[in-house]
């Protein structure tokens, strides 16, 4: 993959984080005073744009496979930043709230169309470069306080949705004048006969493959979607837990907001960078197997935390949200092992959006638990169960040999 398109790609990573986390925040500090709403009534209004972010993803997928990868980041890019700037000249909380749906709905394009690129296009690289995608992502929601304290200084709250948005727009323009051509990320699929859709090609494939055949890309979408939903609670519950999780359990520090939101964001550079580490390994080692052995290291740092306190829980939490994030570039290249290739970008907006519906379940286990237990031990014990049971299923995965022989995915050479 030449350097041009993979920066857009990576510099689009960064914006769908900075857009979801940017707007939740502008609203509970500047806009539920400017209407005299509660911080509760306008966070319903983002609500939809959070469902949208989910539920958006197989769509966006369906759509790059059947029509263009590159398109579809075009869309991404103009779309997420019209919708911005038409959210910072809302008179009112309905059209806000309109808004703000807007921006979940071109939002969710980006998981399921920019990372399959980046798999077809990578070629032996695709590890390093999902790596390096994953930290462009974790960069995004690390500066997201930093944009918006700097954009309620200069313009107010409505430069905070405006400003963004047309530096999205800036960048779909010139990605689409550079790329609509050249880009060598177009999809790969075989071709099929012009009378056949690609749903009718895909059944054709499939009743041509042996039975055993069959069976094993069965069992492996079943195992992958049970891996898809734990991996996505556990990274939900603690990623979202940070904060509060330092806050209770790091008592050197006494009431020190500072260090302590030092510590918070350390622990989230940290666990991003790891990023960088588990790219590396995916392109050096066999992927479920490495998946495996990372993700075994998972329970026991979870259990270690569920003692810790101070310098120690520091470091055991640091390591599991290490374990967690910087395992995503190995994940993903383990999903696009066994997914056919015409459906690939589909198949990852499935899997993001199951791995999104998690935070249903994630998000009221972290604050339940603290308010029935008074302490995150509970958390940490689940979600070492939650790995161990993630360990098994991806020991159950078909045998990476067949996967291999199998594999539908065949990355361009790298350029």
């Amino acid at each position: 993959m030449r350097t041009g398109p993979f920066l857009f790609l990576c510099a689009g990573h960064s914006i769908d984080h900075i857009f979801m986390l940017l707007f939740m925040a502008v609203i509970g500090f500047t806009v539920a005073p400017f209407w005299g709403l509660t911080y509760g009534e306008l966070a319903l209004l983002f609500t939809p744009a959070t469902i949208m972010f989910g539920l958006g993803g197989p769509l966006a997928g369906w759509l790059a496979d059947r029509w263009s990868g590159p398109g579809m980041m075009t869309v991404y890019f103009i779309g997420i930043g019209l919708s911005s700037v038409f959210t910072g000249f809302a008179d009112g909380p309905v059209m806000l709230g309109a808004g703000l749906t807007l921006v979940g709905v071109f939002a969710s394009i980006y998981h399921p169309v920019g990372i399959p690129l980046i798999v077809r296009g990578a070629g032996d690289r695709r590890g390093r470069l999902l790596g390096i995608n994953g930290v462009f992502g974790s960069a995004g929601m690390a500066v997201t306080p930093i944009i918006m304290s700097g954009l309620l200084a200069a313009g107010g709250w409505r430069a905070v949705f405006i400003v963004p948005g047309l530096v999205a727009i800036a960048i779909g323009v010139v990605f689409h004048l550079r790329f609509r051509e050249s880009l060598p990320l177009s999809r790969a699929r075989t071709k099929a006969p012009a009378s056949q859709s690609g749903l009718q090609a895909l059944m054709q494939t499939w009743r041509s493959q042996p039975e055993t055949e069959r069976r094993d890309f069965v069992r492996a979408m079943v195992i992958l979607g049970i891996i898809t939903v734990a991996t996505g609670l556990i990274f939900q519950a603690l990623t979202n837990g940070v904060p509060k999780i330092v806050n209770h359990r790091v008592s050197m520090f006494g009431d020190d907001i500072f260090l302590l939101s030092a510590t918070a964001s350390g622990i989230l550079v940290v666990s991003g960078l790891a990023q960088l580490i588990g790219g590396e390994l995916a392109d050096r080692f066999p992927l479920r197997r490495l998946f495996i052995a990372v993700y075994a290291g998972l329970p026991p740092a979870l259990a270690a935390a569920a003692f810790a306190w101070d310098m120690p829980m520091i470091a055991v939490f640091t390591l599991a949200t290490a374990i967690v994030v910087g395992n995503q570039p190995i994940s993903d290249l383990l999903f696009a092992r066994y997914m056919p290739e015409q459906w690939l970008s589909t198949a990852y907006g499935i899997r993001f959006a199951l791995s999104l519906g998690s935070g249903v379940v994630a998000l009221p286990l972290l604050g339940l638990g603290f308010d029935y237990t008074g302490d995150f031990a509970l958390l940490f014990y689940a979600m070492a169960a939650v790995a161990v049971v993630v360990v098994l299923a991806a020991m159950k995965l078909p045998a990476e040999a067949k996967a291999d022989a199998a594999a539908t995915v065949r990355a361009a050479p790298g350029e």
